[in-house]
């Protein structure tokens, strides 16, 4: 009869592929446990970026002997008191997002105006307005005529102490709320564009606030940075060395690859649990087929032979001398050798007794003390 694939296949290659089985499917196991063990979500906190900017404009009629020509004042200008005349101021607002945004508010504008001796007076310049939208724009007339008389007044009380300088500061508020990409938002944009005034002539400078807050290059456009944090939930990862697959994932993969191990590794042992001290031979040919040569007839000369108590130590013999193990069949005996530097080891199962076999295992005992010069006759295969 054939033998089976199963009884055919490498026994130590087999026994490897059995470790190793065994091994992917305990890390398995491990991984699917870890993940087990973790939530599946974790909170975390994002955020939206959006941009806030404007740009500050301010125009007005001029004299017929004024420098600025026939179109008059123009934005970013030196405004000359005597030479024109009423001054309006404008801003135009925009929220920027990449998210898309839905917002309403409200937009209002004054002037500042700040003495060298520490006074501060604020003048409106357009009165609060409601608005719906990212973009807005609010206007108002620079009330100049009052700045200069309070500036007057001020310089004519300090005229004893000196009087050096005054700021005037255009100032709009502008204040929204809404969503951006369905988060909340509540935010306060409050640009400056600052003016030195010089006798009777206004003259844009560089804003003295948060040089963050509007463009250092360009006080007439002024824009500001922001992020939306808002907190949601995101699926939870496993931090392994190389990757990070997340905790469904790690369960799935853990559990399946240990189950498939685990039938693969029945599979590969099956020869092994089937195979009992009843079958010893079936069991030696499982285990150490590759290493086994089938001998028909053997024939020695004189010399020490050497019967091992185990096939495992014959096999561990045969591992540390690098040589194969011979298989002797005769009349229904095994017998296993191992030669090596003229030393025998020798392997021989002891079949089970049975009632009509007696006779015939204590034929058996007694063909163990024979020579070995007629070892072809007298081996078990």
């Amino acid at each position: 009869m054939g033998k089976s694939s199963e009884e055919q296949a490498p026994a130590f290659t087999r026994l490897e592929t059995l470790t190793a089985v065994i091994v992917v499917g305990v890390l398995a196991l491990a991984l699917g446990l870890v993940g087990l063990a973790m939530p599946t979500a974790k909170a975390q906190t994002k955020k939206v970026p959006y941009t806030q900017s404007g740009t500050f404009g301010y125009s007005a009629e001029a004299t017929k002997t004024s420098p600025y020509g026939a179109d008059g004042l123009s934005s970013g200008e030196p405004i000359l008191l005597d030479k024109v005349g009423p001054v309006t101021a404008t801003f135009r607002y925009k929220l920027a997002s990449k998210a898309p945004a839905t917002v309403r508010g409200t937009a209002a504008m004054q002037a500042k105006v700040e003495l060298s001796q520490g006074l501060t007076r604020q003048f409106p310049v357009a009165t609060t307005t409601s608005f719906e939208g990212t973009e807005v724009m609010v206007s108002g007339r620079l009330p100049l005529k009052a700045i200069k008389s309070y500036v007057d007044s001020a310089q004519a009380a300090f005229q004893d102490t000196g009087f050096s300088s005054a700021t005037i500061t255009l100032q709009p508020t502008i204040k929204v709320r809404g969503t951006i990409g369905s988060h909340p938002l509540k935010a306060t944009y409050s640009p400056k564009l600052p003016f030195s005034l010089n006798g009777t002539t206004l003259v844009v400078g560089q804003s003295s606030g948060d040089p963050t807050a509007q463009s250092a290059t360009n006080p007439l456009k002024p824009s500001k940075q922001g992020k939306l944090g808002y907190r949601t939930t995101v699926p939870n990862t496993v931090p392994l060395l190389v990757v990070h697959p997340t905790v469904t994932l790690a369960r799935e993969l853990g559990f399946g690859l240990a189950g498939l191990c685990l039938v693969l590794a029945l599979l590969l042992a099956r020869p092994l649990l089937r195979s009992g001290e009843a079958n010893e031979p079936s069991r030696i040919r499982t285990l150490y087929g590759a290493h086994l040569i089938e001998v028909r007839e053997l024939e020695l000369r004189d010399g020490p032979v050497a019967d091992v108590a185990s096939m495992d130590s014959l096999a561990d013999l045969a591992k540390k001398y690098e040589s194969m193990i011979m298989h002797v069949r005769r009349d229904g005996d095994d017998s296993y050798l191992v030669w090596d530097n003229g030393m025998l080891y020798r392997y021989r199962p002891v079949r089970p007794a049975a009632p009509s076999d007696e006779t015939e295992h204590q034929n058996g005992a007694l063909l163990t003390k024979t020579s070995t010069k007629k070892l072809n006759g007298m081996a078990r295969n």
